[in-house]
């Protein structure tokens, strides 16, 4: 297994090979197995949709190694990039206003986008050699647990994943709280929405 610091060049560059290519990556996250994508590969992401067996309704949450990456994505106005200063990187997802450039089928019928900046050092080399923000939605069928190891994994979703990244998860034992940030004043500016 790889140093918890460094993945391989030949796995990132394997990844991004696959991500530019609409591919379907398995990633271990902070917390659970995840199943990933380039999201403007709307073929990718129904690829990943279909194999969790989930409505593209539901949208799907966004990771990213920097704010570049998200901009293309998300609204952020100067009082929210004040917030998310506070929460990022971290284990956090915050729900941000979709921007006129993001694809309906990453939000569903939602009019906001999931993102996380993430602080893991693994999901940040991802993103970073792949160039991009990647799909990060649990590697599960819709309703059943996250995935919580490569070999389940394996065993789930067999071919039908380009590419397992083995290496290890972040030591987080659950998905990540998700919140929605408003403009509101400091005291009242975060709904959570999942804990």
């Amino acid at each position: 297994m790889p140093n918890l610091s460094a993945l391989s060049p030949r796995i990132l560059s394997s990844v991004r090979e696959i991500v530019t290519n609409d591919g379907v990556i398995c990633y271990p996250t902070e917390g659970v197995w995840g199943l990933g994508c380039h999201p403007q590969s709307k073929k990718a992401v129904n690829r990943i949709v279909t194999l969790k067996q989930r409505s593209l309704d539901k949208g799907v949450i966004l990771i990213a190694a920097s704010y570049e990456q998200i901009t293309p994505y998300a609204d952020i106005t100067s009082t929210t990039k004040v917030q998310l200063h506070k929460l990022w990187p971290g284990f956090v997802t915050c729900l941000l206003p979709k921007s006129s450039t993001c694809p309906n089928y990453l939000t569903g019928q939602f009019d906001q986008i999931a993102i996380r900046l993430t602080a893991n050092r693994i999901v940040r080399q991802l993103c970073l050699s792949a160039g991009t923000a990647l799909v990060s939605t649990s590697a599960n069928i819709s309703g059943k647990p996250p995935v919580d190891n490569i070999q389940t994994a394996k065993a789930l979703f067999k071919r039908d994943v380009d590419y397992y990244v083995d290496a290890p998860l972040g030591g987080k034992s659950q998905p990540s709280r998700i919140i929605r940030l408003t403009d509101q004043p400091t005291d009242q500016n975060m709904e959570i929405i999942r804990d």
